[in-house]
């Protein structure tokens, strides 16, 4: 006899799984560390994009700019770090609340992604401007808290985050001063768990090293075959407001502005 799952247990299989399959599109960004000579330093989580023969890497502004200068951020190209290059843009924009770092990266670095991960196309862009307030959102990135890097042994131990979560109401936005347009403001309460697995967790880590990872939008929870569930990216997370609970992304609208720019 077939077990019965409840739709709480059906909405985590399919979240669980959307997060499996968005891990190749969400590299972590290292930089070398500045304590441990021939290491290297998490410093956020991006998202690799492509829009015909142009290859991106797009994460949080500074990410990639930090103190007025840019910093030599990289990717793992299997257990070697490899430092990205190409031409960068960093989007302020309205209020300085875009914070949108992007490389369009050049041969020798696209050779690196497309060997060790994967790029969205526009197929798997939500343009969530019609999208209503208070949706459901997955947060998938890698907080810093949850990554363990040891120097000696050159080992790596890494877990990317499905963090479940709601849109805010259209009024935090006016309080907080973050146009409705640009920017998507969403729960983050780290006294309540939104691991889409649950487990023993009660408390979710602090944020800092999601900075640059992608916003998602599942469409349906009922699909037929698991491994066929549709997401698409929303957003790019950029910064987390402790006092007010609330994660706050940069629109994937406005990263299209940018991306014509590069």
């Amino acid at each position: 006899m077939g077990t019965i799952l409840t739709l709480e247990d059906n909405v985590n299989l399919i979240y669980t799984e959307a997060t499996r399959q968005i891990a190749p599109y969400t590299p972590i960004l290292y930089m070398p560390s500045a304590k441990r000579e021939g290491s290297i330093d998490a410093v956020g989580s991006s998202i690799l994009f492509r829009r015909e023969d142009r290859y991106y890497l797009i994460t949080a502004g500074h990410c990639i700019k930090q103190d007025g200068n840019l910093i030599g951020i990289g990717v793992l190209d299997k257990r070697d770090f490899h430092q990205l290059r190409g031409k960068v843009v960093i989007g302020k924009g309205e209020g300085d609340k875009i914070d949108i770092g992007i490389i369009r990266l050049d041969e020798s670095s696209q050779a690196v992604c497309l060997r060790n991960y994967t790029f969205l196309d526009d197929t798997q862009i939500l343009l969530n401007r019609w999208i209503s307030d208070e949706t459901e959102y997955l947060i998938a990135g890698y907080p810093l808290t949850k990554e363990s890097i040891d120097h000696k042994r050159n080992k790596l131990k890494v877990g990317l985050l499905p963090y479940l979560s709601k849109s805010s109401p259209a009024t935090l936005y006016g309080r907080m001063g973050y146009p409705h347009h640009q920017n998507l403001l969403l729960a983050y309460d780290r006294r309540r768990s939104g691991f889409v697995e649950g487990g023993d967790m009660n408390m979710s880590p602090h944020p800092k090293g999601l900075s640059g990872c992608g916003i998602w939008h599942v469409p349906d929870y009922f699909v037929e075959d698991i491994q066929k569930v549709q997401f698409n990216l929303s957003s790019i997370l950029i910064e987390y407001h402790r006092d007010r609970r609330t994660i706050i992304a940069t629109k994937f609208e406005v990263v299209q502005l940018l991306l014509l720019s590069i």
